[in-house]
C-alpha cells in the first residue's frame, strides 16, 4: 500500500510524503491466535496460545536475509520509482516490525561497501521508531538481542509497554543503542520512552474506545512523529 499524503508544518508549509505499507508476510501473518479476537483479553490469550506457531514460522519463514532483501531490492527501488524527488526516509514498526526497523537501521553497518552500489544506496533510511517493539525474533535466528542493538547504526526510538521488558530504560539492549549514538555525536540521545500503563500490542490492538487506551495511543503516535521528523528534517 502506497499513498501521497500532506503533512502540515508549523511554518504553514504543506509538504507531501509517500507512505508505504509493504506485507512482508504475504498475506499469511506469523501469529494467527487460536480464539476469535472480541476482546483484548481474548485477543491477549489466544495470542499466547498461537505463540508457538509464530516462533516457527518467524524461524522457517523469515530469516533476516529475507526481510532485509524484501526491504532493500524490492520495497525501495518501487518506492524510489514511485516518488523519484523523495529525499529522506525513515520507517515505523510494531512488535515483529520493530525487529524489521532493528534490522533495516542495522543493515548500514553490516553492508555498506555493498549498499553503496546499489540502486537503494539512492535513498536511505535516516532513523526509525519501533512501537511496543521486540527483538526477540533474532533469538529465533541465533543471534542475541544484544547482538541485534550492537548492529542498529542510525537513530531508533523504541516505545515499549510495561511489558517490553528488553527494551525499557536502564537494560543493556538501550544501553548499547544510547552508546552507539553517543559516540554518533548526539549528546542526550533519547532512546527508550515507556508507557507504564499500557500492555504490548495497545497502539495496534488496544482498545480505541477506552479514553485511556485512546489517549497513550495518540500520545505514541505523536511520539513518533516528532522523532521523524526531528532525525530526518
Amino acid at each position: 500500500l502506497a499513498e501521497q499524503i500532506a503533512i502540515n508544518n508549523d511554518d504553514n508549509n504543506d509538504k507531501k510524503c509517500c507512505v508505504v505499507i509493504p506485507d512482508l508476510f504475504r498475506g499469511q501473518p506469523i501469529l494467527r491466535p487460536w480464539i476469535a479476537s472480541t476482546s483484548f483479553a481474548k485477543d491477549i490469550i489466544g495470542s499466547a496460545l498461537g505463540a508457538p506457531g509464530m516462533v516457527y514460522r518467524i524461524k522457517k519463514d523469515y530469516p533476516p536475509q529475507k526481510v532485509e532483501q524484501d526491504i532493500f531490492q524490492a520495497v525501495l527501488p518501487w518506492l524510489q520509482h514511485k516518488a523519484p524527488t523523495a529525499t529522506r526516509l525513515s520507517c515505523v514498526g510494531f512488535c515483529f516490525g520493530g525487529w524489521v526497523v532493528g534490522r533495516v537501521l542495522g543493515y548500514y553497518s553490516t553492508n555498506k561497501e555493498q549498499d553503496e552500489h546499489s540502486s537503494s544506496a539512492l535513498l536511505s533510511f535516516q532513523c526509525g521508531v519501533g512501537i511496543h517493539p521486540s527483538f526477540q525474533p533474532n533469538i529465533a535466528h541465533g543471534e542475541s538481542q544484544l547482538q541485534m542493538a550492537e548492529r542498529i547504526s542510525k537513530p531508533m526510538l523504541l516505545l515499549p509497554a510495561r511489558n517490553d521488558v528488553h527494551m525499557k530504560i536502564g537494560t543493556k539492549v538501550v544501553d548499547i543503542m544510547t552508546k552507539t549514538r553517543q559516540d554518533n555525536g548526539e549528546e542526550d540521545p533519547e532512546v527508550s520512552i515507556e508507557f507504564p500503563t499500557m500492555i504490548h500490542g495497545w497502539v495496534t490492538r488496544g482498545d480505541p474506545t477506552d479514553p485511556k487506551v485512546a489517549a497513550e495511543q495518540e500520545r505514541a503516535l505523536q511520539l513518533t512523529v516528532a522523532f521523524l521528523q526531528k532525525n530526518s528534517p
